[in-house]
């Protein structure tokens, strides 16, 4: 356990003890009396497991000033503290995707730099209420453009931001004009590799607003044919907003069986690309399929399948709680009328539930809020 206190305008540790926790409180001997510090962090130097939440007052610290905690070690486990703060829906996905707009650019380590990106965007796909996410996306995005914009040339940090706005733009057409910009090279940031992988990214980005072409599509894929791009052109196809995409590419997934399992998680991939309007079809006939799907193919494709398609993004109704969620009912419905199906597939469905509960629970604490 430390405690950090602001020394020159950076976050530094100014003392800390070891414990060992036992019971529902721990009185830290070695601490009392101590003046009274800017933040608190129990699982300092990450020596345990443990999901540790910060008190109000090092919250508070944290969400205004994360880029001036001086240890790597210490930001990363703040980050994580804030983040499970979401998921357990004590803190709001907004509060997240700020913190991320604000603080990001200071990270070196790639890997915490890169969880941080996905994270905002999922906080804002799955744990913002529909009634708030086309605002906040839109502030995600500013924020991705602006750190793509200053990120250093050629950096890895670069990449990571210039992936998160292909990502984001399969949401948001406004990302659209900056997207085509950075294919036919125009407002490239210096230094910026155009590979085939984040051409690809954007091309998605593109056909998922249906703002690509198949001519183009397929010309991009006749500069470099490989399976990787194979299954970056099948991604592109299955994200295009029609019901006769979405049909055609249910029908390869679940009912074929023509696919590799890289072309299968990329036709699944590019299947969820889209709103209710064009997926909410899709719900019975999940529930209806799944059985035979595990039954009758090899249980990584069934997993792929019944993992990819289970249909986890939902809104909360005002008013409403997860656990009367219409999807979530059919989930318990199957649940309890496949009560002897095979292990693995109930362990799928019970996981794929907890994260669609979690995500509606996050929904409506935010909403509760903005109330």
């Amino acid at each position: 356990m430390a405690l950090y206190a602001y020394d020159g305008g950076v976050l530094s540790r100014t003392d800390s003890a070891t414990i060992d926790v036992v019971g529902a409180v721990t009185t830290v001997t070695e601490l009392l009396g101590k003046p009274s510090p800017a933040l608190v962090l129990v699982n300092d130097d990450d020596l345990t497991y443990a999901k540790v939440r910060l008190d109000p007052h090092s919250l508070v610290t944290a969400l205004s000033g994360l880029d001036r905690m001086a240890d790597p070690m210490a930001r990363s486990l703040i980050w994580s503290s804030v983040w499970n703060s979401v998921r357990d829906g004590v803190l709001g996905a907004d509060d997240y995707v700020r913190a991320v707009g604000n603080f990001a650019a200071a990270e070196d380590d790639i890997a915490v730099l890169q969880s941080l990106a996905d994270n905002a965007r999922f906080a804002v796909s799955h744990f913002t209420p529909a009634t708030l996410r086309g605002e906040l996306r839109a502030e995600l995005l500013d924020a991705v453009v602006r750190l793509l914009d200053e990120a250093p040339a050629g950096s890895d940090q670069q990449l990571v931001w210039a992936r998160t706005l292909a990502l984001l733009g399969r949401a948001d057409a406004s990302a659209a004009p900056r997207i085509r910009g950075l294919l036919e090279g125009r407002e490239v940031p210096a230094g910026l590799t155009m590979d085939a992988q984040l051409r690809w990214a954007f091309w998605q980005a593109l056909a998922a607003g249906d703002l690509a072409t198949d001519a183009e599509l397929d010309a991009e894929l006749a500069v470099d044919t490989t399976a990787a791009t194979r299954a970056s052109r099948l991604v592109a196809g299955a994200s295009r907003p029609s019901s006769g995409v979405k049909a055609e590419a249910w029908r390869q997934a679940v009912e074929g069986t023509a696919l590799t399992n890289e072309l299968l998680s990329a036709t699944i991939e590019g299947f969820t690309v889209a709103g209710h309007e064009l997926l909410d079809p899709y719900v019975e006939p999940y529930f209806d399929a799944i059985n035979g799907v595990w039954a009758g193919r090899s249980i990584e494709i069934a997993s792929r399948i019944v993992r990819g398609l289970f249909p986890i993004s939902q809104d909360l109704a005002q008013d409403a709680t997860p656990s009367d969620h219409p999807v979530v009912r059919r989930t318990d419905a199957w649940l309890e009328a496949n009560a002897e199906a095979a292990s693995g597939l109930r362990r799928i469905i019970l996981e794929q539930r907890d994260h669609l509960v979690r995500a509606l629970t996050a929904q409506q604490f935010l909403a509760s809020r903005k109330v």
